[in-house]
């Protein structure tokens, strides 16, 4: 008897996120954050999209989906998934379900921030020092190298970083005020730290100042599949610590330094997994191990 009830017990137990998993769907252009629908507040239950994935988060539970709604509108929030609310069980994972939205972490630059260094070569102080890029109408422009902070042969239409500022030559007879350019200025994107049965599929990230994706520590069995990671300061998915992480059926393109960075003791596994040549290294590989899952 002992013995039937332990397993009854055990049985209960793996299915309690199945009976207390819901979809969490958000809108930002629609939705609303005064959402009572778990009673963590007194007053009435009301039900409804929620506005923010912050708003969301904190009213997770484990094996939840975070269900995004895919509008004009990006979604300019970093967001950290961590501990026990924000994972799952191999049978019901915590998901985030992209739905083709854009998660963005750029913004346009301060109007008043711009001086001239000479001639038509302008210097802008971005708000956090650190790694940037800098973006025009949502695409990647040239980036200027220099060693040694000699600009002088930088083309018009070219942009660069040097001693946390940022430097741009606009074409001839422009100021950087006529266009619409944009510079990475929140931190990371989505950050995982201690977290395990995770996925997170069909999102883009692009425009923050670090990673697009950090699986910072202890983030375990998570995959991340059908990401578009572009534009980032640093990389487009940085996987750390002792983290295990699947990657498949991404793109990983434009971001400065590297498009795909490990580092510690992580896994990374790769299964379809393009890491753009051109800007940025394929790989920065500063510790752990990257494999790639062979093409079935």
């Amino acid at each position: 008897m002992l013995i039937r009830t332990l397993l009854f017990a055990v049985s209960i137990a793996s299915w309690m996120p199945a009976l207390l998993a819901r979809d969490l769907v958000i809108d930002n252009v629609s939705g609303s954050d005064y959402q009572n629908d778990r009673g963590l507040v007194a007053g009435p239950a009301t039900f409804g999209p929620y506005r923010t994935i912050m708003r969301a988060l904190l009213v997770a539970q484990p094996g939840d989906s975070i269900v995004l709604t895919k509008t004009d509108i990006p979604y300019r929030e970093c967001i950290s998934l961590n501990g026990t609310r924000h994972s799952g069980t191999p049978m019901f994972p915590f998901r985030i379900v992209g739905n083709g939205a854009v998660l963005d972490g750029s913004t346009s630059p301060r109007r008043d921030g711009w001086e001239i260094v000479s001639g038509d070569l302008y210097r802008y102080i971005p708000p956090r020092p650190g790694y940037g890029q800098m973006m025009l109408a949502g695409r990647a422009m040239s980036r200027f190298i220099s060693s040694d902070g000699d600009l002088s042969a930088m083309a018009a239409g070219q942009w660069a970083h040097w001693n946390g500022r940022m430097f741009y030559r606009p074409p001839a007879g422009k100021s950087p005020l006529d266009e619409p350019l944009e510079i990475t200025t929140e931190a990371v994107g989505i950050t995982l730290y201690d977290v395990e049965h995770v996925i997170i599929s069909d999102l883009t990230v692009r425009g923050y100042r670090l990673d697009g994706i950090n699986a910072h520590d202890k983030a375990n069995h998570v995959q991340l599949i059908g990401i578009a990671a572009r534009h980032n300061g640093r990389s487009g998915i940085s996987v750390g610590g002792s983290s295990s992480v699947t990657i498949g059926a991404t793109l990983c393109e434009l971001n400065s330094v590297a498009q795909l960075r490990t580092e510690g003791q992580s896994h990374t596994y790769l299964a379809n997994v393009d890491l753009a040549e051109g800007v940025g290294t394929p790989l920065a590989n500063e510790g752990g191990r990257v494999l790639r899952l062979p093409k079935e």
